[in-house]
């Protein structure tokens, strides 16, 4: 229960803290896990994962997660704070 509060209001912090041409009216999150199967089984290899941030026209915060090991292997506590150490980009700006 605490984790869960504690998330959302990290969450609302970093809405809080987006410049105000973000106006977020939703959010999409795709996650694709890659078992370690060269490195240390059993452990996430954030150095070889990556996350894609980026604010949608329609007002969509749409992030998408390479994550070298799987999710289990973090608290949910440490994912959020990984996936929000990534900067949001605006959908004209992306690569």
């Amino acid at each position: 229960m605490a984790r869960t509060s504690l998330l959302r209001r990290l969450e609302q912090v970093e809405l809080a803290l987006l410049p105000a041409k973000f106006n977020i009216k939703g959010k999409a999150r795709i996650v694709m896990e890659r078992p370690n199967w060269k490195d240390m089984p059993g452990e996430v290899n954030l150095a070889e994962s990556f996350c894609t941030r980026w604010m949608r026209k329609n007002g969509t915060l749409f992030e998408y997660v390479s994550l070298h090991g799987t999710q289990d292997q973090l608290s949910e506590e440490e994912f959020e704070n990984w996936i929000a150490a990534f900067p949001i980009q605006r959908e004209g700006d992306r690569i």
